[in-house]
């Protein structure tokens, strides 16, 4: 039972990983300091994999200090093609608004959103709360010399922003968001997250009873 405490030394998350078969998922790595980096290959090398344990890291780019222990097992993730993609927006927005909207853009989403499933996820968003798809056109072809990691931020930074406006209850989840991820069951931040109402006498009890879930 891995909730019997809240901490646990690296031998003793090696020892247990090594007597299951267990799946660790290390994601945004290229985004991990240093001494967090030593700590997940020491933790690697102890792991006892026989039992057909594995684990994934994700990375955007490389990171030299994972080349040895991954060695040939790199594998490349591409983006999403021209169809795939305006499948993704259409899934989105419903396939008549999409082509509406869009027009003959639906055929550029995966040059304009790099092919990244959360760019065109994002996008889709950004458009459903009522931006207009000609500016956002013209701030994605801005942002494509930063990256698809620099338009994620500017994108989704944009969302947030506009759910801050509209639902005040977004706001609260949002700056009481440390405490929610590692502490509140997932069925209640998510009510939170989709609750449509400006009323405090509302949102402010599903706040207190997720803190306390």
């Amino acid at each position: 039972n891995w909730t019997e405490r809240t901490e646990y030394t690296r031998q003793e998350i090696a020892d247990r990983l090594s007597a299951g078969r267990y799946l660790l998922i290390f994601d945004d790595a290229e985004d991990a300091p240093s001494e967090a980096v030593k700590e997940i290959l020491l933790l690697l090398n102890e792991w006892d994999t026989s039992l057909g344990g594995r684990a994934i890291i994700v990375l955007h780019t490389r990171r030299a200090e994972f080349e040895e222990i991954v060695g040939t097992s790199w594998i490349p993730v591409r983006g999403l093609p021209m169809t795939a993609a305006q499948a993704l927006m259409e899934s989105r927005l419903g396939k008549e608004l999409a082509s509406r909207i869009l027009g003959d853009d639906l055929t550029a989403l995966d040059d304009l959103c790099f092919g990244h499933p959360k760019t065109i996820e994002s996008t889709a968003s950004l458009l459903q709360l009522g931006e207009r798809w000609l500016q956002v056109k013209d701030d994605l072809v801005r942002l494509s010399g930063q990256g698809p990691l620099s338009v994620n931020d500017e994108i989704m930074g944009r969302v947030i922003a506009r759910l801050e406006d509209r639902v005040t209850g977004v706001k609260d989840l949002l700056d009481a968001w440390a405490v929610f991820e590692d502490r509140c069951r997932e069925r209640v931040w998510r009510e939170v997250a989709a609750c449509q109402t400006d009323d405090p006498t509302q949102t402010l009890p599903k706040l207190d009873g997720a803190l306390r879930a």
